[in-house]
């Protein structure tokens, strides 16, 4: 029983310190020569100042709300990346082969993968 009830105690311990690691405070200082420096107790230094550090949960529909958004924004890309051969072979079969020509091709897949996303 007092193998069992020191497994409890030292688990027990361990957990009450990592939760006082994460409530530390943090500070930071800069030296003279410009390099900011963050530490977890105070060193004194005149223009040491104290973080304040917060944490939040994560909103995990917020998070899959931007995934799904980003999903979609590729697709779009996918779409027109795909169709760019299409544009510049219209603009070849318009004659327009030189820099201009293309350019403008390019321009009008540019501004739909913009103007459709």
């Amino acid at each position: 029983m007092t193998r069992l009830r020191q497994l409890l105690v030292v688990s027990i311990t361990a957990l009450l310190a990592s939760g006082l690691a994460v409530a530390s405070e943090i500070y930071k200082w800069t030296d003279d020569e410009g390099n900011v420096h963050y530490v977890d107790r105070p060193t004194g230094q005149p223009d040491e100042t104290r973080l304040d550090i917060y944490s939040a949960r994560t909103d995990n529909s917020a998070v899959q709300a931007r995934v799904q958004q980003r999903r979609q924004s590729r697709a779009a890309a996918d779409q027109v990346a795909s169709e760019a051969p299409d544009y510049l072979a219209r603009a070849a079969k318009r004659g327009h082969t030189d820099g201009i020509g293309l350019a403008a091709a390019l321009g009008e897949i540019i501004s739909t993968a913009y103007f459709s996303s």
